[in-house]
């Protein structure tokens, strides 16, 4: 029962920021970040920055919040259901 929490919980934690950071930018904004911060050209920065800063730290903020939240709640959940099942 706890490996199964520890793994829903894990995945949950793990993808929803990915998710989100993803999610929410355009493939140019990526393509300017990549320019930006991988190849060192100063001047794709003000592209990247633009919209990624308040906005996505935001996002990612209230994903790790219901994300936990509901990972918590719905690992329990299932576990406590498929244990009394299978007993």
């Amino acid at each position: 029962m706890a490996l199964v929490k520890t793994i829903t919980r894990a995945l949950t934690h793990a993808l929803s920021p990915t998710l989100v950071e993803t999610l929410s930018q355009t493939p140019e904004q990526r393509y300017y970040c990549y320019m930006c911060h991988s190849q060192g050209i100063s001047s794709y920065c003000v592209y990247c920055d633009a919209r990624t800063t308040t906005q996505t730290s935001k996002a990612i903020h209230y994903a790790n919040f219901y994300a936990s939240y509901y990972s918590d709640y719905y690992s329990d959940y299932y576990t406590k259901k498929f244990f009394e099942k299978n007993s």
